[in-house]
């Protein structure tokens, strides 16, 4: 009996960790959206720059966003895997 409660312990204590490094993908995800959100608003203001005079200005800065929150994704799951927190 109590080798099957250790045992069950164990799973149960594996699957929050499991369940936490879940959670921190997802946050480290929402942190570099949030990051291409704020630049998109930046850009959104009504404010006069060279940008809109530009055809593919909105293209150019919409990749760059997607792109750049992809890479820091990236970099950030790495910089976790290389101190084995994930």
């Amino acid at each position: 009996m109590q080798c099957s409660s250790l045992s069950s312990r164990q799973k149960a204590s594996s699957r929050r960790l499991e369940v936490s490094r879940v959670e921190l993908l997802l946050q480290v995800g929402t942190f570099c959206v949030a990051v291409g959100a704020l630049v998109a608003g930046i850009f959104g203001m009504n404010l006069r720059s060279y940008l809109e005079e530009h055809v593919f200005a909105f293209w150019l800065t919409t990749a760059g966003i997607i792109v750049g929150a992809v890479v820091a994704f990236f970099l950030m799951y790495s910089y976790l895997r290389t101190r084995k927190i994930l």
